[in-house]
């Protein structure tokens, strides 16, 4: 589909497509502007009218996912018991498996936010993670 036929809700809905998509291949931080908009087919200056920055871009591919958990705790309530638990458990499922590409990059980013950390299982003896400030 040519870019030029699409509205400018087509055209930011293939946007967020598209960096959801390498974001979650390649981490946030390794995913840059340049790269969204090769594979879009379009400059940095097309997807900045879209989105001012990259931290903006991730906000908006984040909303539907925080608006769906904020649905899922209002309809909880203050209610306790295993019935209403089971029901928060069950609709936090129910969101994780709809929303798959974003917890990949959750995963992502977090896989190179502690690159070359050890796992949390061996950890020092003073209980900190093993790998230098730098890395933190």
């Amino acid at each position: 589909m040519a870019l030029q036929h699409l509205t400018r809700d087509e055209t930011r809905d293939r946007i967020l497509k598209v960096a959801l998509q390498l974001i979650a291949d390649q981490g946030f931080a390794a995913t840059s502007t340049r790269e969204i908009s090769e594979r879009l087919g379009f400059t940095k200056a097309a997807l900045y009218y879209h989105f001012r920055t990259k931290e903006d871009l991730l906000a908006a591919i984040v909303a539907p996912a925080i608006e769906d958990l904020r649905m899922l705790l209002g309809k909880a309530g203050p209610r306790n018991g295993p019935a209403a638990r089971r029901q928060v458990v069950e609709g936090y499922v129910d969101l994780v498996a709809s929303h798959t590409e974003l917890i990949r990059v959750s995963s992502t980013t977090l896989q190179s936010a502690t690159a070359g950390c050890l796992p949390p299982q061996s950890l020092s003896t003073t209980g900190s993670p093993n790998c230098s400030r730098a890395q933190r």
